[in-house]
């Protein structure tokens, strides 16, 4: 939304033309075009970022899960190699292997997946609780201040509300993590009770196709771990991404070092800038300020 169109919208709401769901929507869909924008632009140029203080967290954290994701990726492709070319030997003797054992393996590979899940929606959560915590930090050092001047009676108790409802938030989070931790223990022992009698009934005789059969499932049972670990690194890389293009394209006008490192995306940047006026003006139109 440019400034012109937010004026002739001004004007027009106070003769009772005003579309609140549509401001949100537009709002919401540019928040989202924001982040995307923020996360592109900081995967692109991330690299460069090592000279300025603010980012430095972020950017070691990247080099160091970068080469993480390179050496779980390198991992698996070697894995799903030795995979393939055993499943594919005929001595690997599929056809030896009991239905019985077949669908508890298939069951196992099911259970892995959903623990798998599980571990990513912890992480979800405690990032979550993370975000909360740092709100509830902030807010308590306005409730000091305002409280140490004292002047803004409704304003204090407004704040000490929304510290309340944070507080909630957060204990609910917690809540959720221990139950779900709960659930991720319960997961890990079931995997290990199919993990024993899978290994029992191939203690007895095992022949070169079950001796085959017996990598197949222990090279998946490593690729699966690993893709999990893959999937969860992906997830903080693309946060710490978004991180860093958020940074770069708000202190773009103003730091040198900011400017230099953004500067092959200028027009992308300037994009940004005005997504972040327009979601203003739509969440002003819709009295959300």
């Amino acid at each position: 939304m440019t400034p012109s169109k937010y004026f002739f919208l001004c004007i027009a709401s106070r003769f009772g033309y005003l579309r609140k769901s549509v401001r949100l929507a537009d709002a919401t869909n540019e928040a989202l075009l924001l982040k995307e924008a923020e996360t592109f632009l900081g995967a692109a140029i991330w690299r460069h970022a090592e000279s300025v203080q603010d980012l430095s967290m972020e950017y070691w954290n990247l080099r160091k899960f970068t080469n993480e994701r390179e050496t779980l990726s390198k991992e698996i492709l070697n894995l799903q190699g030795k995979f393939n070319a055993t499943y594919q030997e005929p001595s690997a003797g599929q056809e030896s292997i009991t239905e019985s054992l077949q669908e508890l393996t298939n069951e196992r590979k099911k259970a892995l997946h959903h623990l798998n899940n599980l571990i990513l929606e912890r992480e979800r959560i405690i990032a979550k609780a993370h975000d909360v915590r740092r709100n509830y930090d902030g807010l308590k050092i306005k409730q000091d201040v305002l409280q140490k001047e004292g002047d803004n009676l409704a304003e204090i108790q407004n704040t000490s509300a929304r510290i309340t409802e944070i507080r909630n938030e957060f204990e609910a989070l917690k809540q959720a993590r221990e139950m779900i931790a709960q659930d991720i223990a319960t997961a890990n022992a079931r995997i290990q009770e199919m993990d024993t009698w899978i290994g029992d009934r191939k203690k007895s005789g095992k022949s070169a196709s079950d001796v085959a059969s017996e990598f197949i499932g222990d090279a998946n049972q490593q690729i699966s771990a690993r893709q999990a670990q893959l999937n969860s690194l992906n997830t903080q890389i693309r946060q710490l991404h978004g991180d860093i293009g958020h940074y770069i394209s708000l202190n773009y006008p103003s730091d040198t070092k900011c400017k230099k490192i953004g500067e092959d995306y200028r027009g992308l940047i300037e994009v940004m800038a005005a997504l972040r006026i327009s979601i203003q003006f739509n969440w002003k139109l819709a009295d959300r300020r």
